[in-house]
Formats: C-alpha cells, structure tokens, sequence
C-alpha cells in the first residue's frame, strides 16, 4: 500500500497545495499483491475509504455530521487483507483523466495525530494531467470542514490522502511531484502495512526476530503479548535535522527526512535526515526509494 499525504505540523497559511505531476511509478515489484477492490466510489461507500469515519458534505462544502456508530470491526483488517500473496508487474499512473481513478486509489477519508483536521477526499482533485492535494491553513477561512476524531468539525489544517489499492513487495518505488512550498505543512510518500498480531499467531516469533516490540501497555490486553505491525519506508519533506538542539527551528526544504518503522515504538524505527542538493520549492522533482529484500541485508536506499 503506498500513500501520499499533505498534512500538517503546525500552519499559518490559508491553502497550498502538492501537485503530482504526469508520473507515478511503482516497479518491478516482485511479491506485490491487490487489496480487494469494490467498484464503488468513496462517496457511495465512505468505509471503501482506507482512512474511516469522517465528517459527510454536502455540494457547496458545508458539514454534514456523520454517526460514527456502526462501522464493521473488520473494515481496516480488510483493507489490508493482501499481505502473503505473490505478484508481479508495474503500478503506474499519470493521472491523465478528469478524476481520481478509484479503481486504483483510496481518497484518504481520516483523522490522526495531533491538532488537525484530518484528510479528506474532496481536497484530491485532477487537472491537466496533475493531482492535486490540498491542505487549509490556520488562516483558512472559507466553508469547508474536516473532522477531528474526538473534538468534532474543524475548518483548520486539513489536509488530503491518496493510497493504492494494491500491496506491493520489494522493487522502485518513483513519484514525480512540486511539495507543498511553505512550513507547516508536509508533503509525503510511504509504503503501508499494518496489523495487530497476538502472540498466538503463527507468524509472532519470525517478526519478533525481525526487530518488533511485545505490546504490553494498558490497553492493548486483547493482544496477549503480541505485536503491532506498522511497516512504513516514509519520504517526509521539509526535513529537520538530527542531534541538535530545538530541531524544529532548523526545518528546511533542503532536508528530507527518511524513516523506516517497522512498529509504533522508537526501538522499531530507524529515521535519517537526508540532504538535497537545494532548496526544492517551486519545482517537480522525482523522489525514489529502492527497497531491497531477499540480499544478505535487506534494505532501502
């Protein structure tokens, strides 16, 4: 599952916007596999969307709320029901029609994280061959709404989310894309997999050997010492930079930062900051990540 997100840190403007432009490649990706689809578009079914629950709108972009109640126990299980199977090819698409093709992209419909309003998909819209993912400001004063988890509507920081239907294995991974040209706000792109794995399940031992953590903290009794799945190689722009004091007062868009997690927790994630050969506003650029396995060292570059 690949993502691409506009979200936000902390924002003062009012509207930017990340364009992915004409290229999405996803290569030689040996051991990938498809997600179920469902011909329907996120607005006929809002749980199609791999991001749950949020708010309804109507036409001219007013909230409508949305119950909450109901959504099956096994919608975001589902989702991620392509993990084992074995495939092979390309996954490519540049974005040539009027509208996002949702028979290859979830519209990112959910909130998490911190003071924001979450994703949503009418803030993903296609024109002349780009992408486009808009993201409202501290500043934004116009009618439409996200949603916060727990806290209701909010106009604020909002962001939008597009992810694949297909898993993918190993291979290239290459997006063609202008970041979103201000702070505040992150343009990103990862791989995603998630699961939460009880100690029972005939797969523990191997990915405790790979480096996941025994989740045993209040809450996570259901599962009985076992693991949290979140496998993420993560292109996170602007970047900060590592040991020093206050890093947030040194982000930069000449700086990425690079993360791969294999759970929630610090000891299963390894993160970088990479440098770029310049400050990379104002223009497209191609971000590429090779993700390697079945070597002496599995890896990503």
């Amino acid at each position: 599952m690949l993502i691409f997100l506009s979200k936000f840190t902390l924002t003062r403007a009012a509207i930017w916007y990340l364009v992915t432009a004409c290229t999405l490649l996803i290569a030689g990706c040996g051991g990938s596999s498809e997600a179920p689809t469902n011909d329907k578009t996120v607005a006929d079914n809002p749980i199609d969307s791999t991001m749950l629950a949020g708010p309804d709108f109507t036409s001219d972009g007013f909230h409508v709320p949305r119950s909450h109640d109901g959504l099956p126990a096994n919608a975001f299980h589902d989702i991620n029901s392509g993990y084992g199977e074995v495939g092979e090819g390309d996954f490519f698409d540049d974005f040539s029609g009027d509208k996002i093709d949702t028979s290859i992209w979830y519209l990112g419909d959910r909130q998490w994280g911190g003071d924001n309003g979450g994703v949503r998909p009418e803030m993903v819209t296609v024109r002349d061959g780009i992408a486009i993912l808009e993201a409202h400001g501290d500043l934004y004063t116009g009618a439409f709404y996200g949603e916060h988890k727990t806290q209701g509507p909010q106009k604020n920081r909002v962001g939008a989310a597009l992810v694949s239907k297909a898993f993918f294995g190993s291979g290239r991974f290459e997006i063609r894309a202008m970041v979103m040209p201000e702070f505040g706000a992150a343009s990103t792109w990862w791989t995603f997999y998630y699961e939460e794995m009880p100690s029972s399940h005939d797969e523990f031992q191997r990915f405790l050997n790979l480096g996941n953590v025994v989740r045993n903290q209040p809450g996570l009794e259901y599962l009985e010492g076992g693991l949290i799945l979140n496998h993420e190689i993560d292109i996170e722009i602007p970047g900060r930079p590592r040991g020093v004091n206050n890093p947030f007062d040194h982000i930069s868009f000449d700086l990425a930062l690079t993360n791969t997690w294999l759970g929630e927790l610090p000891p299963e994630e390894t993160s970088q900051t990479g440098q770029l050969p310049e400050d990379i506003r104002g223009k497209y650029h191609i971000f590429r990540w090779d993700w390697y396995t079945g070597t002496l060292e599995d890896r990503s570059d």
